[in-house]
């Protein structure tokens, strides 16, 4: 008799334990979900940019034109998504223009792994989005 009155006590005492595991567990899923749409949101802006900046310099006269002009674009694409000047970090790799070569744009970006209320950041990590455009077979020199 005395054996099942104390298993009725343990049992009774792990209800505070299991409650708190719940509620900690419903935080962070919380925090996951409040911060997903940051990630999609500067993902989004990113490869925008990266596209618009590969275009950009197939479609230009020269090199330096178009990698002036791709770098003009992000920084409005930056100001249209509500970021800071230089959160997107523009580069590329080799720029040639001769036909049928291919301009790659490089943006890179830091996002924060989770966000909480009033600005504050647990952790980060750096993406980048590529983004790759021929030259036109066509295109006259």
């Amino acid at each position: 008799m005395t054996r099942l009155s104390r298993r009725r006590d343990d049992r009774g005492q792990l209800a505070a334990l299991e409650m708190m595991f719940g509620f900690m567990w419903v935080v962070t899923v919380a925090l996951v979900v409040m911060t997903i749409p940051n990630w999609v949101s500067l993902q989004s802006a990113a490869r925008a940019a990266a596209d618009e900046a590969a275009r950009a310099v197939v479609t230009a006269e020269s090199c330096d034109a178009g990698q002036a002009r791709g770098a003009e674009l992000v920084r409005d694409i930056e100001e249209a998504h509500g970021l800071d000047s230089g959160d997107l970090a523009l580069s590329w790799s080799a720029c040639s223009l001769d036909r049928g070569a291919e301009v790659t744009a490089h943006v890179t970006f830091t996002v924060d792994a989770v966000s909480l209320p009033m600005n504050v950041a647990i952790g980060e990590f750096t993406r980048t989005v590529s983004h790759t455009e021929s030259v036109d077979l066509y295109r006259s020199e």
